[in-house]
């Protein structure tokens, strides 16, 4: 499993590291740029400022401002088309800035005015997005441009995330005392810096909130824990029937190593699982949102080459979910039966997410499991999480997950997740 990922983790660094180091560059600039840039210097002087214009301004104010303004750029610019308008109350010096295009077409000139005078205090080229902006997110070099920028970003997270699994290959595998809980320790700060997003897929513990309509997420989840290593492809079919309903059906395709002996694959067992959220969160109250989830597992894997045990497990957990101002905890606890010799087993998780931007969200869980036939072996493992979502229909979801406990007593040692997420 090791041989495998260092092969691939080359394989990704190598064409990748050229893009890399171009994002790196141009990104550097750009927020070189921003920082030392005027408008920026603007935003910092005026933040703390309290605006003279309120809503309850006379219409007159606005409207005179407005003609002294728009007769200085008539008289400089002539009959040019206004793109958009841009007005800044605060501040010595309070500003109308045009924003004008050509007669054929397309972004032309930016013009500053003074609101108080109506004088045109600067003019200069405009775009409707920063060429360093357009360079680094590749819209420069067009459509291809943009794909390929998309390309280098999965590759930086496909690099982090196999880096970051071969790193706990390498590392020393009796690690004891404040070691064994360095991952639970680092996840916790992490989670506490940073700047509101839901559970999902990068967590073992799940949640009552769901996207409406579809939601189809595809992956790739490793594991390496006592009995060999395992590698899952993953294909997520989610529907929401109605808004407190979903159904859910996931296919599996595994590649095992058990320990001294050879490598398998083949189709995985299959799991299906209904959500029913009973009760909705208050957002300004103390209610949580409540529901369950019962899921199957069916065994469609082959138990001749070692994919399955052949049995057939039946959840139903209790879920909860909570909205905190930026923060969102959810938890879960539920009871499995399973068919055959397996054993049943209780399991339960509590976890914490908090948004840094509109786009990206970072968590923490802690996860554990007791099977009914073998108290002592009961698992506990600490998993760091993070979404990033692009728009309302793509995010991607990755995750890291290490056992607190001895690898011989069960969890893994380490297991990620990485998925992309697509809602319509």
């Amino acid at each position: 499993m090791q041989r495998f990922l260092r092969k691939w983790h080359r394989w990704i660094g190598f064409p990748a590291s050229i893009f890399l180091l171009f994002a790196a560059v141009t990104g550097i600039l750009l927020a070189g740029t921003e920082f030392f840039g005027a408008e920026e210097a603007l935003r910092e002087r005026t933040r703390d400022l309290i605006s003279p214009t309120t809503t309850l301004t006379p219409d007159t104010e606005f409207a005179a401002a407005l003609a002294r303004s728009r007769s200085s750029v008539s008289a400089l610019t002539g009959n040019a088309p206004i793109d958009q308008i841009v007005w800044q109350f605060k501040g010595e010096t309070p500003t109308i800035v045009f924003f004008l295009g050509k007669p054929t077409g397309r972004e032309d000139r930016k013009v500053t005015v003074d609101a108080r005078t109506g004088m045109v205090l600067r003019t200069e080229a405009y775009a409707d997005k920063p060429f360093l902006l357009r360079l680094h997110s590749g819209e420069a070099f067009g459509d291809g441009g943009l794909v390929l920028a998309m390309f280098w970003g999965a590759s930086l997270v496909l690099l982090t995330v196999s880096g970051i699994i071969i790193y706990f290959y390498m590392r020393r595998p009796k690690r004891s005392g404040l070691g064994r809980i360095f991952w639970s320790v680092l996840v916790c700060l992490i989670a506490a810096k940073a700047p509101l997003a839901r559970a999902d897929s990068p967590f073992y513990t799940d949640d009552p909130v769901f996207s409406p309509g579809w939601e189809i997420k595809a992956g790739l989840t490793g594991e390496r824990n006592s009995s060999g290593s395992v590698l899952t492809d993953v294909l997520d079919w989610n529907y929401a029937v109605v808004p407190k309903v979903r159904f859910n059906l996931t296919t599996y395709v595994k590649h095992i190593w058990p320990v001294g002996e050879p490598g398998e694959s083949g189709y995985g067992d299959t799991e299906f699982k209904v959500k029913w959220r009973f009760l909705e969160e208050d957002t300004t109250g103390r209610r949580p949102a409540l529901g369950i989830a019962p899921k199957v597992f069916i065994p469609t894997a082959s138990k001749s080459r070692g994919l399955t045990d052949g049995a057939w497990r039946f959840q139903v957990p209790l879920q909860f979910g909570k909205t905190v101002g930026r923060w969102y905890h959810f938890g879960e606890a539920g009871y499995q039966w399973a068919s055959g010799p397996a054993s049943d087993s209780a399991y339960s998780g509590v976890g914490t997410l908090r948004t840094i931007t509109n786009h990206l969200a970072v968590g923490t869980e802690l996860f554990g499991g007791i099977p009914m036939n073998s108290g002592n072996d009961w698992q506990l493992l600490t998993t760091l999480g993070a979404v990033y979502t692009f728009n309302e229909h793509w995010s991607l979801k990755s995750s890291v997950s290490h056992s607190l406990r001895d690898k011989a007593k069960g969890g893994p040692s380490p297991s990620g997740v990485f998925y992309l997420v697509s809602n319509f």
